[in-house]
């Protein structure tokens, strides 16, 4: 068992005060994180989430596992907390399995990162243009930009 308990308030008493550091500036991260997530609805438990959509727990938790939703573990509850951006009423965000797998293996933050940042100026957050039926157009760029998001071979 580690020495690190992060996602608590209590300090770590046996590792250095480097690692106490590092420790501090990931909770400060997450906690930033989950402020920003506020600006476009926060986030819903799995069981609020199944039951927006209509699905079991089990299923939601399947489509997270399977990346065909976002899901963050939340360690205090051993759930997982689903960014509510992913939602338009009751379905899911247009498009949001298909740019998902353009995504492919990112973290969970990382690909949140993406659906709420502006790809360049004037382009609109894709969580955005999605909600708002994106173009022919805009979809190829979402697509594009999806693939290459955190690529080496990104220009």
């Amino acid at each position: 068992m580690p020495d690190t308990d992060v996602d608590n308030e209590r300090p770590v008493e046996n590792l250095d005060a480097r690692s106490n550091a590092r420790i501090e500036r990931y909770k400060k991260a997450r906690s930033e994180f989950f402020r920003s997530l506020d600006a476009f609805g926060g986030t819903l438990h799995t069981v609020e989430a199944a039951r927006l959509l209509g699905i079991t727990e089990t299923a939601l938790v399947d489509q997270v596992n399977e990346d065909r939703l976002i899901g963050i573990i939340n360690s205090d509850e051993q759930e997982y907390l689903i960014p509510a951006f992913q939602f338009v009423g009751a379905e899911k965000l247009p498009h949001l399995e298909e740019i998902l797998a353009y995504l492919g293996d990112v973290s969970d933050f990382a690909a949140c990162s993406w659906f709420l940042n502006e790809p360049y100026e004037g382009f609109g957050r894709p969580a955005e243009v999605l909600r708002s039926g994106a173009s022919d157009e805009q979809l190829k760029a979402l697509r594009r930009d999806a693939s290459l998001f955190l690529s080496p071979e990104a220009s």
